[in-house]
This record gives structure tokens, sequence and C-alpha cells, in this order.
């Protein structure tokens, strides 16, 4: 329905097409502005994930590099592990204590546990 906006007349049938015809253009623009906008979002997102990802993976790196050096050094104090076995689990164990204590100290992979 359309209003003439107080006027007493009623609209042509030129008119009635013209005002279809704009509203038709109108949604058609904003769709594609929405699409655009959407699209650049979502682009961006997954550019800053990315780089989040590259970002973590260095320090992953760095960090477990550090651990590694750790388990060596905590390995060489440690006598009788002459056991190939006994050694496997024990520097098992202190990877783990040393990852879990980067958990504990360090906000963003306590994060990232949490958004798991």
């Amino acid at each position: 329905m359309l209003d003439t906006l107080g006027q007493d007349r009623q609209f042509t049938p030129d008119e009635k097409r013209f005002i279809l015809n704009a509203v038709q253009r109108f949604t058609q623009l904003w769709e594609q502005q929405e699409v655009r906008s959407l699209t650049m979002d979502r682009d961006a997102k997954l550019e800053l994930i990315k780089a989040d990802k590259m970002a973590i993976a260095e320090v992953d790196a760095t960090v477990m590099e550090d651990i590694e050096k750790k388990v060596e050094h905590q390995l060489a104090e440690r006598h009788g592990l002459d056991d190939e076995e006994i050694r496997d689990i024990t520097s098992k164990e202190i990877r783990l204590q040393e990852q879990a204590k980067h958990f504990i100290e360090k906000e963003e992979w306590r994060a990232n546990i949490e958004a798991i």
C-alpha cells in the first residue's frame, strides 16, 4: 500500500511502477552492501586467526625448545636412569610437568584451553 502523505489522490500506474522499481533497486543495493560488509568482516577475521596461529606456533616452538632443554638438563642430573624405558618415562613426566607450568602461568595458553 502506498501513502500519498495526505494528498487526496491515487497513484498512477507509472508512479506505482516507479516506486516499486525504486524499492526493488534499493533492496538490491542494500543486500549487495551487506554481502560486501560481511565478506570483508569474515576475511578480516580469517586473517586475524591466521596471524594468531602463526604467532602461537612461534611461541609454542620456542617454549617447546625451552622445555626440551629443561628435560635434558634434569635427565642429566638424575642418576640411575640407565634403563631406556625408565629414562623415557622420566622424560615424559618432566615434559608434562613443564608444560603444565606453562598452562598455569601463561594467560594466552589458558585462554586457548578455555576456548576449546
